[in-house]
């Protein structure tokens, strides 16, 4: 399902303590859409949204097969006209281009670079 096929007002949030008798209820806000800025001041740089608006909520499908991180860098940079810098599955860094110890890892599969990066099965 599509965030844009539904209105943010059919979403609901629920917290509850259990430490304590707490009901929260609330109404979430509609996700922060990235916008293509010249300089953005947090990465001292340009921003180049791809797609322009995309949010947390939205999400892009590749698929490759059991790619190489090299074939799927190379993709990001020829088809879609991105430079990874650094990939990240969740809170496991799968690629840092700033590393040197990280250029071996573009000759592994993604998914055995995710299960070797993170100790467990796909």
């Amino acid at each position: 399902v599509n965030h844009k096929d539904r209105k943010v007002e059919e979403f609901k949030n629920a917290f509850v303590n259990l430490a304590l008798p707490l009901w929260v209820m609330s109404e979430p806000l509609p996700p922060m859409q990235t916008k293509s800025k010249d300089y953005d001041p947090v990465i001292m740089g340009p921003v180049r949204a791809k797609p322009e608006g995309f949010t947390t909520w939205d999400k892009v499908e590749i698929n490759l097969g059991n790619a190489t991180l090299k074939e799927f860098v190379d993709y990001l940079q020829n088809e879609v006209g991105v430079e990874t810098m650094i990939m990240s599955a969740g809170n496991a860094c799968l690629y840092n281009a700033y590393l040197a110890g990280h250029k071996k890892r573009l000759n592994e599969k993604v998914s055995e670079l995710w299960e070797t990066v993170t100790k467990q099965k796909l």
